[in-house]
């Protein structure tokens, strides 16, 4: 089973995984490249390449980093692209 992102960029395997939070977000499904400790790990124990998409101090400064990687939103900063 395959899935493309918003942005069309890339088409993607979709992986199924015990740690779905219920309480997090609108649903089940969620596509992170490798910003979330949770992903990454996911990512690093099934060697799965890791895409950055923010570029930045996304720990201290996340409203002033752009986004790379990321088709039609490359360049925009965090909170121009979630507009």
């Amino acid at each position: 089973l395959y899935s493309s992102a918003a942005s069309d960029v890339y088409k993607r395997q979709v992986y199924a995984c015990t740690y779905v939070l219920s309480d997090y977000g609108t649903g089940a499904i969620m596509g992170v490249p490798f910003h979330d400790e949770r992903d990454c790990a996911f990512a690093l124990k099934n060697n799965l390449e890791m895409i950055q998409v923010i570029d930045g101090d996304e720990e201290n400064n996340l409203s002033e980093c752009t986004l790379s990687n990321s088709g039609k939103y490359n360049g925009l900063k965090v909170p121009e692209a979630v507009e």
